[in-house]
């Protein structure tokens, strides 16, 4: 989970007091619809063009490679049971 500040950086919401981060970041006082804006999750994704992994919020980001800029790509989660991009011979 992460929460964004007031310049839009990402802050990471360590588990298991996620929402004290939130808090803190936010105030005391945020309303459920402002917590709602400026939370998300990340999620590891896999590009399958540089086989390199990088932490996206799916619900939000573009779904492009960080390293390098492809859209070719599945959440790690997504490729459990699928043939390894790399060496084709394996199961994820």
């Amino acid at each position: 989970m992460y929460v964004t500040n007031e310049k839009g950086e990402r802050i990471i919401c360590p588990h298991p007091i996620e929402f004290r981060t939130v808090r803190e970041v936010l105030g005391e006082g945020a309303s459920d619809t402002l917590v709602k804006q400026r939370t998300g999750h990340l999620q590891k994704w896999l590009c399958l063009e540089c086989l390199r992994t990088c932490s996206l919020d799916l619900d939000r980001d573009s779904h492009k490679c960080s390293h390098c800029d492809s859209a070719k790509g599945k959440s790690v989660k997504d490729m459990v049971d699928q043939p390894c991009p790399k060496c084709s011979a394996g199961t994820i």
